[in-house]
């Protein structure tokens, strides 16, 4: 399922998080998808926790999984934060986004706290059947 290609529920191993963790999980949402504008994929990779590092290993790897799975997040037209729910080990933040093609997405994001802020563990494109809006 594409909505799940980035499992929400992943067992972290050990430190080495990036220096890229921001003090919000909306700032880290924020940063990386700047980043991705930029096609600055290096730095949109520290903002992933060190198992989805491990998963994608690459930069290349990386910016492919995102350009063809997440193409509203890699360009999108318009960004909200929508809601925030608490979970174990941290937060899942909901997103809606207008994407390049001009149709309008959610996504839940799955956050953990770190030190010196947040990163980002995994990513969910919700059926548009789940969405708030």
């Amino acid at each position: 399922m594409r909505g799940t290609v980035l499992a929400l529920a992943i067992t972290m191993a050990g430190a080495g998080f990036g220096a890229a963790a921001q003090e919000t999980p909306e700032a880290t949402i924020r940063a990386q998808i700047e980043a991705f504008g930029r096609d600055d994929f290096a730095a949109a990779f520290e903002y992933a926790s060190p198992a989805l590092q491990g998963i994608f290993r690459t930069l290349e790897r990386f910016g492919m999984m995102v350009m063809d799975g997440y193409p509203m997040v890699w360009r999108p037209e318009e960004l909200r934060m929508l809601g925030a729910e608490d979970v174990p080990g941290g937060v899942v933040q909901r997103i809606g986004v207008v994407g390049p093609d001009g149709a309008y997405h959610e996504l839940d994001y799955r956050m953990r706290p770190v030190a010196g802020g947040w990163v980002i563990e995994g990513v969910r494109i919700l059926d548009p059947m789940e969405n708030s809006v």
